[in-house]
């Protein structure tokens, strides 16, 4: 997909298939990579999958990511269609800010204070509100 999409221009990737750590790492990996003016990621079942957590966790570390709001079920609700009562252990998704590829440079303390999508604009805090 990442060699015959012609989207490079996207600012948002949203991540979402295999849940084993060395698959979540390589679709974030890619998405940083091809996608150079990448501002957003959304990472699906952050709080249900503990290899989807330490990838973020990890990237978040090395400052990648810079800053990232949960979102969806919250921390000790029911995962749905779970055997056994199984409860998410933190935020069911997170929205994560990316110091992108193209950015690091020229925007070192910059975070991005808006989200634009399907031609809306989105404000989002990035410290406490």
């Amino acid at each position: 997909w990442w060699q015959a999409s012609p989207a490079q221009d996207a600012e948002v990737l949203f991540v979402d298939g295999s849940h084993n750590y060395e698959d979540v790492q390589r679709d974030l990996d890619r998405g940083l990579k091809h996608l150079p003016l990448l501002r957003w990621v959304v990472v699906d079942d952050y709080g249900a999958l503990q290899s989807v957590a330490q990838v973020v966790e990890e990237l978040l570390s090395l400052g990648v990511f810079f800053h990232c709001e949960p979102f969806g079920r919250r921390s000790g609700e029911a995962i749905p269609l779970a055997r056994d009562g199984v409860r998410f252990l933190g935020p069911e998704a997170l929205l994560c800010a990316v110091r992108s590829k193209s950015l690091r440079d020229s925007e070192k303390n910059s975070s991005p204070r808006s989200l634009h999508l399907h031609g809306r604009t989105f404000e989002l805090c990035l410290a406490p509100c």
